[in-house]
């Protein structure tokens, strides 16, 4: 059995990949950067060089595909085109979406894109799975790290709103049972959560807890967040994209949570604490 994975070097992919071949799976990628790719993935890969355009190229042997590809204006025409070229194919199509508040025809541009894409899933032939994953912590909470080290405050702009973040390490378990089931999941939508919500203010606590710091938190202005990811290089759109979903955040749209990491995996999704233990090196002084 050989999976096929788009977008294999993000936050997501190299997980899933690690987890197919922690199950014995023969796991092949595309990649326009086939080095970067293999210094990120084990060595097991097979890494092709493509882009997702190339699907149709590479399906030998191939049983399922990892739908996902980068965050932006065109990702629902990227990921359409992967569609129409799988198209009668048989191979089980496995799409990471996104957070199932936002997936609607009226949403924010990322969720509209979203929408769309699962329509064409629900329209074609292939078996198919969507998993719609929360907030990840790997986003996040990571993105507070500059504040933390440098001031030790975490930025707020969400008030008192929680969500239920879910580590990038459950959403890649989940996506690669999906990969390798038989049909029981087929035609079927699960929203992947953490095992429970968690405001700023619970960020803040987990990261003192785990550094030892006294750790304050500040209510800033969303826009600030998406000027300071713009500073670092991102893209309008990108950077308007975060700051509409923080504006969702803090009506309070992703609270809830759901049994879906377990139900696919068998076991609850990882806690915040286990994260911020896991990446100690983000919460260190800069002196």
């Amino acid at each position: 059995m050989t999976v096929l994975l788009l977008g294999s070097t993000g936050r997501v992919g190299p997980h899933v990949a690690r987890s197919l071949v922690s199950r014995s799976a023969d796991v092949r990628v595309l990649s326009r950067d086939p080095d970067r790719a293999s210094s990120v993935l084990p060595v097991e890969v097979e890494v092709k060089h493509g882009s997702s355009a190339d699907v149709a190229l590479h399906l030998e042997g191939v049983t399922a595909v990892l739908l996902l590809s980068e965050h932006g204006p065109d990702m629902q025409g990227v990921q359409k085109q992967v569609i129409d070229r799988l198209e009668g194919t048989g191979v089980r199509i496995v799409k990471i979406s996104g957070s199932t508040a936002i997936i609607r025809p009226d949403g924010p541009d990322a969720g509209r894109q979203h929408w769309a894409v699962e329509q064409a899933l629900a329209r074609g032939v292939n078996p198919w799975i969507v998993l719609r994953p929360n907030a990840f912590m790997q986003t996040l909470v990571a993105g507070t790290a500059g504040t933390v080290a440098a001031g030790g405050f975490v930025a707020n702009p969400i008030g008192t709103a929680g969500i239920s973040l879910i580590d990038a390490v459950d959403i890649s378990e989940a996506a690669a049972v999906a990969l390798l089931s038989n049909g029981e999941h087929d035609g079927k939508t699960y929203v992947l959560t953490g095992p429970r919500c968690y405001s700023y203010a619970d960020v803040a606590a987990g990261i003192a807890a785990a550094t030892g710091r006294d750790i304050d938190v500040k209510a800033v202005p969303a826009q600030s967040i998406g000027e300071a990811l713009k500073s670092k290089g991102a893209s309008d759109w990108e950077a308007d994209h975060l700051v509409g979903m923080l504006a969702l955040f803090a009506e309070g749209v992703s609270e809830d949570t759901t049994d879906d990491v377990e139900l696919l995996t068998g076991h609850t999704p990882r806690h915040l604490r286990d994260y911020l233990s896991d990446h100690p090196d983000l919460w260190r002084t800069t002196t």
